[in-house]
């Protein structure tokens, strides 16, 4: 769960300082999910199997430490035009908000194209240094739309290099979740 908070950290902290897309491209939801959604909504709607796994598999309570992410997660797997995305639906208040996805990074170029098929050009697209544990570096490439309600995001390189990561969510949601993290963050800091 560190990894789904370091994207999603990535996601917040550049939501207030890029242009935003129109209204029309923003989802209003995901895979036929709408926002808000309760779980068990999504569950039932996403309850099949597919040739990639089941596309919801389990769900629980996020740790502790990982609260400030949301309340409960659902995770499972869905093809997305031959590419395994491995998902972790995230929810507060029990209500859908964001999604948090997995993929080769190979895969990087199909899965950005698919994403600017309905969301158009990314509101930015840049590149950032990837630095390996072993300290082997690479140019990860990071597309964002930042929208006046979502929030969409996806990285070459997630927390490996072998792995590429993409977050859709509700930018409200987002903004709580950093200033619960800052929460978190400051009263740990008041123990020390």
């Amino acid at each position: 769960m560190r990894r789904i908070g370091f994207v999603l950290l990535a996601v917040i902290a550049s939501a207030g300082v890029v242009p935003t897309t129109h209204a029309s491209n923003e989802p209003d939801g995901f895979r036929g999910v709408p926002w808000g959604t309760s779980e068990d909504a999504l569950r039932e709607k996403l309850g099949e199997t597919s040739a990639h796994g089941v596309l919801w598999d389990r769900c629980g309570l996020f740790t502790n430490a990982n609260r400030w992410i949301g309340d409960r997660f659902c995770a499972g797997a869905f093809p997305l035009a031959g590419v395994r995305m491995d998902a972790v639906y995230t929810f507060r208040r029990d209500r859908f908000t964001g999604v948090d996805m997995t993929f080769p990074s190979n895969d990087f170029e199909t899965v950005a194209a698919i994403f600017r098929e309905p969301f158009g050009a990314p509101t930015t697209a840049k590149e950032e240094v990837f630095t390996t544990k072993g300290g082997l570096k690479a140019t990860n490439r990071i597309d964002e739309w930042i929208g006046p309600t979502i929030v969409i995001a996806i990285r070459q390189f997630g927390a490996t290099i072998d792995q590429g990561r993409a977050a859709l969510g509700l930018k409200s949601d987002r903004q709580e979740a950093l200033r619960l993290r800052r929460e978190q963050t400051e009263g740990a800091a008041k123990g020390l």
